[in-house]
């Protein structure tokens, strides 16, 4: 009676995320294919893509700041065969995003059947992962290297969990986490995470060699990327180094929301966490006095939740976004494994959990998406009757497409800050960087005289907040429209200000 129960209700759980992630499929395509852009500063990844893609160096110090990428260039590089097939568009980025989505998927998928979850549960955390990585005001599934960042980040951890800690499996690790850095910096905490976990738990022998081997090739990585990219270092390390927009008030929000929205995530696998505990509290016992592992998937979410709290969840910057990378794979991934294990009754969770995915569902389901959008069709034509135009980041996709020269990428208002060292622990090794601070502001005498001279021959700005437009604009330009552009995903909208010479 309880098997074909059980049965019945595998059967509608399975019925009902195949509808969750037909719907999230759905919506992901109409995001993919949408023309315009869907973010702020989505033209920066593009910018370095084409780049690439036109065989200029993205990180001479001659091409900055226009082709500032504080990320990395790992994600371009990926990128890169496909933009030169099929050209420099944001449809291309966003394909290349979504497929290291499903490939987050197939990861997490791997490593929950590796631990015997139940295939309702794997993919109950499958739909819950997709279903936040489109969530509305994440960057995730624009084009934007966190998906991956993402994937490269779950491979170095689990490959040497999956082969047993072996040297060979660690040697792939450093190169992965390696490449997590030059995709996304903040994967980079792969490696400490790996080495901690091998000194605790594993064996401190191999910690160290992993930590030693990973210093020898990042230090050869750093040497032959300077030498290649000469801004790169000032761009990916320098300027996060800088203390920026952080604050308590915003970890304790994004901790608050994180929670809100997995609370019954996170009560049921504790509630079966704690049935466990009851069951064999002698195994518990010898984890805590370290006499045994702490499961290795546990001790990634409990790091993970650390890091966030403590510090990135401080940037003011973001909302949720590093939740969703870092913690959100982790917690789903326990959460199928807690509950596999206490079958057939786990299963009474599943209504509640089926609610709570399709609550999140149902959130992605309201970002409108109206590709017939008549300001942005508008803006599109003026670019295309024109040569040379002063613009926001808001229109930088559509300039690369049109192959047409891009002034601010969305970035370019951070160069400078790649020059300072700000942060005393960063000033023992380094003093400053003057040819950035110079570059900078000699990138904006360029501008300010191709004002006077009136050489742009359009302006389109943001309304109140153009950082990288000089106040000369208003003694030789004038304004004759602003056009109002959505952009949906991140739930915002920008009054776009059209100027002209004022000499036409």
């Amino acid at each position: 009676m309880i098997k074909n129960v059980s049965f019945a209700a595998r059967i509608v759980c399975g019925f009902f995320l195949v509808f969750f992630a037909v719907k999230l499929a759905v919506y992901h395509y109409h995001f993919i294919v949408y023309p315009f852009p869907n973010e702020y500063r989505e033209g920066a990844m593009l910018t370095t893509t084409a780049g690439l893609v036109r065989g200029v160096n993205p990180y001479d110090l001659q091409n900055q700041p226009q082709y500032m990428n504080d990320y990395g260039i790992f994600y371009s590089i990926v990128t890169w065969p496909f933009a030169k097939i099929f050209g420099v568009t944001m449809l291309v980025h966003r394909l290349v995003t979504a497929f290291f989505i499903f490939a987050c998927c197939g990861v997490m998928f791997w490593i929950m059947r590796r631990r015997r979850a139940d295939l309702v549960f794997c993919g109950l955390a499958m739909v819950s992962f997709y279903a936040v990585c489109l969530y509305p005001g994440t960057t995730t599934p624009m084009a934007n290297p966190s998906s991956l960042g993402l994937f490269i980040f779950l491979l170095a951890l689990f490959i040497p969990w999956a082969r047993g800690f072996s040297y060979p499996s660690l040697l792939i690790s450093v190169v992965l986490g390696i490449l997590a850095y030059y995709t996304k910096p903040y994967f980079l905490l792969c490696v400490p995470m790996m080495a901690l976990y091998l000194f605790l738990f594993v064996s401190k022998r191999r910690s160290i060699a992993f930590s030693g081997v990973f210093a020898l090739l990042a230090l050869l990585s750093i040497i032959c990327v300077h030498r290649q990219w000469n801004c790169y270092f000032s761009n990916c390390f320098f300027l996060h180094s800088n203390p920026g927009h952080l604050s308590w008030r915003q970890s304790v929000n994004q901790f608050n929301a994180f929670v809100g929205l997995n609370h019954k995530v996170l009560l049921y696998s504790a509630i079966v966490l704690a049935v466990q505990a009851l069951l064999t509290p002698k195994d518990w016992f010898k984890v805590v006095c370290f006499k045994r592992p702490l499961p290795f998937i546990l001790y990634c979410t409990i790091i993970c939740s650390v890091v966030l709290v403590f510090w990135l969840g401080k940037h003011e910057e973001a909302f949720l976004w590093y939740y969703f990378h870092l913690l959100s794979p982790l917690l789903l991934i326990c959460m199928a494994v807690t509950l596999s294990r206490q079958q057939p009754w786990t299963l009474i969770f599943m209504p509640w959990l089926l609610l709570s995915c399709w609550s999140i569902v149902q959130s992605d389901m309201n970002i409108k998406l109206n590709p017939a959008d008549e300001g942005w069709r508008s803006v599109r034509d003026l670019i295309s009757t024109h040569k040379d135009i002063l613009n926001s980041p808001l229109i930088a996709p559509l300039l690369v497409q049109q192959n047409k020269p891009v002034y601010d990428n969305g970035l370019s208002e951070y160069f400078k800050q790649g020059g300072y060292r700000d942060n005393d622990l960063v000033k023992i090794f380094s003093k400053g960087d003057p040819r950035i601070i110079m570059r900078y502001y000699y990138f904006m005498n360029e501008v300010r005289e191709k004002i006077k001279r009136r050489e742009f021959d359009l302006v389109l700005i943001v309304q109140d907040y153009a950082p990288l437009v000089p106040g000369e604009l208003t003694q030789f330009y004038r304004p004759v429209g602003k056009i109002m552009l959505s952009t949906p995903a991140i739930c915002a909208s920008f009054p776009l200000t059209v100027w002209v010479p004022n000499d036409k």
